[in-house]
């Protein structure tokens, strides 16, 4: 997964936090939809910074009886400084 770009404001305040996704990956390791879970930090970006970061994120999808299926994963993404 790309590294996510820290907010702006964030970074001016010197504020860290984590994001918490759910991730459903497709069969061609794309992500197909995404569900903010948790999140710290809330009102400096750290969700949609996650959350572009994801969406631009390939993964290896999962396997169902030896065969890629799409399935849900957990991502966590922590902003530091």
């Amino acid at each position: 997964m790309p590294d996510p770009v820290y907010p702006p404001q964030a970074r001016r305040l010197s504020k860290q936090g984590t994001v918490l996704l759910k991730v459903l990956v497709g069969v061609d390791g794309k992500v197909k939809k995404i569900e903010p879970v948790s999140k710290t930090g809330v009102g400096y970006g750290f969700d949609q910074a996650a959350t572009r970061a994801a969406t631009n994120a390939t993964f290896k999808p999962g396997t169902k009886d030896g065969k890629p299926a799409e399935m849900w994963t957990t991502v966590v993404v922590s902003f530091r400084l």
